[in-house]
């Protein structure tokens, strides 16, 4: 990973973990797209929303933050939250992850969970 996880604390990063997390709870998770006709988010979705990105304007195939829409200032912390939590599911895309049989809501939530904890621990 190309920053610290000491240099994610310090711009609380985990508070865009906590908040996709607070997504998909209140928009529901879905899976093949990454937001839903209905309003549900799939997990990259919900990271790129807390980060600022607009759901309605998230193409379907966005590869970043920047073609998820997220503003320029949060959008290298996003791309970095993304490579962190794709290390964490020993994934190398969290689209697929998201994607699996195995996945669901809950699944999403225990993994921003992980990363924001493991921000929020790290040591200089």
């Amino acid at each position: 990973m190309a920053t610290r996880l000491s240099d994610l604390r310090r711009l609380q990063a985990d508070l865009f973990l906590n908040r996709a997390s607070e997504l998909l709870t209140e928009r529901g998770h879905c899976k093949g797209l990454m937001t839903a006709p209905s309003g549900a988010l799939s997990c990259t979705a919900a990271l790129y929303v807390a980060c600022g990105a607009r759901p309605e304007k998230i193409r379907w195939n966005a590869d970043n933050a920047e073609e998820a829409g997220v503003p320029e200032k949060n959008r290298a912390v996003a791309d970095e939250l993304l490579m962190l939590l794709e290390g964490l599911a020993l994934t190398d895309c969290l689209e697929e992850w998201n994607d699996r049989e195995a996945t669901d809501q809950q699944e999403c939530r225990r993994l921003l969970s992980r990363a924001a904890d493991a921000i929020r621990i790290s040591l200089d």
